[in-house]
């Protein structure tokens, strides 16, 4: 259980950078731009993660093609939509962080897990009836961390040029604007996880077990990572084209989003399902929750962004609605086998 907790916090570590590199890469370089790069840098960086797991490349492509005739429109619809939502996110990241503040994004951002239960209750088991007035008390709580964390960030000057080389407009719409673009990249990133866990447990029914070097789950959750990651470029490159192909890019802007999409995007993707493979316990998740917290303080030490009261009071309403969700959700679930058992 040990090993599996260094793994998670290893796994939170790549995810905390994820708002600075971010923050750095739009010192010189348009947003649209570094979504297109980080999300090429992210398919190369996939595949270069599966190809040490897997004994034969050409197997396990040929298994997957195969299985091309079986797929139907609501397949394609979803591998399509968590491609869609990936690039969406990284796009609403990165104009969240201009429009309102670096910090107040990655608080907010924190909302996802919260919000990755609420939609798996429907995409994956269809089932409503495990969602309690307290789950909806807990959304609330956290949506009133994140009004105090865009309150937080409209009285505080973050970043005096962003991108663009202008100063951010000296209006309150505008810092509210970010916040919901924020919020609507949580509900991105939440919908991505619940649709890529899909698809990596259907392609580790498809891959031979023989080809898997490692634990046959392990694998295809990668390899499902990999299908997923070559479905978001085509979405970050048509938002590049919508934005009229801006090239503004200096050396800085470029490494981050190298960076952003080669190491943290898949290291820690790989970190966190081997920490979960070796888990005993569900409580390694807790773990997720110090990944909006180390971010900000990586935010805070490199000076991309104030930090205030209000944000330390929201980011603390919204990660303890995470922790309580956790523990509700554990209790469900012992509760589900006690009676399992005793039927």
């Amino acid at each position: 259980m040990g090993n599996a907790y260094l793994y998670a916090l290893a796994s939170m570590f790549f995810w905390s950078l994820y708002p600075l590199m971010t923050a750095f890469g739009l010192l010189d370089m348009h947003p649209a731009l570094f979504v297109l790069i980080v999300q090429l840098a992210a398919g190369v960086g996939s595949i270069l993660c599966v190809l040490p797991l897997i004994r034969s490349p050409h197997e396990i492509y040929h298994a997957l093609k195969a299985q091309l005739p079986n797929m139907r429109t609501p397949h394609w619809l979803g591998l399509i939509t968590v491609g869609l939502c990936s690039s969406l996110f990284n796009l609403c990241v990165v104009f969240g962080m201009v429009m309102l503040s670096p910090a107040g994004v990655s608080i907010i951002i924190g909302v996802a897990p919260l919000m990755t239960m609420v939609l798996s209750s429907f995409l994956i088991r269809k089932d409503w009836s495990m969602l309690r007035p307290i789950h909806f008390v807990l959304g609330v709580t956290a949506m009133i961390g994140a009004i105090m964390v865009v309150v937080a960030s409209d009285q505080v000057s973050l970043n005096d040029e962003p991108w663009n080389g202008q100063p951010h407009p000296e209006s309150g719409v505008y810092t509210v604007l970010g916040g919901l673009i924020a919020w609507v990249g949580a509900i991105m990133l939440a919908l991505s996880n619940s649709i890529r866990a899909q698809v990596s447990n259907i392609v580790k029914q498809l891959i031979p077990s023989s080809q898997a070097k490692y634990d046959i789950t392990l694998v295809g959750t990668f390899i499902g990572e990999a299908v997923c990651r070559m479905f978001s470029i085509l979405p970050a490159l048509l938002i590049w084209v919508v934005f009229g192909f801006p090239f503004q890019a200096g050396i800085q802007g470029t490494l981050s989003g190298l960076l952003t999409g080669l190491i943290i995007f898949n290291m820690a993707s790989c970190l966190y399902s081997v920490a979960l493979l070796k888990a005993v316990s569900p409580s390694v998740s807790l773990v997720s929750f110090v990944g909006p917290v180390l971010g900000v303080i990586w935010l805070a030490i490199f000076g991309m962004s104030d930090i205030t009261f209000l944000h330390i009071l929201g980011m603390t309403l919204i990660v303890g609605s995470n922790v309580m969700l956790f523990k509700i959700n554990t209790k469900d679930g012992k509760a589900n086998k006690a009676d399992d058992v005793s039927n």
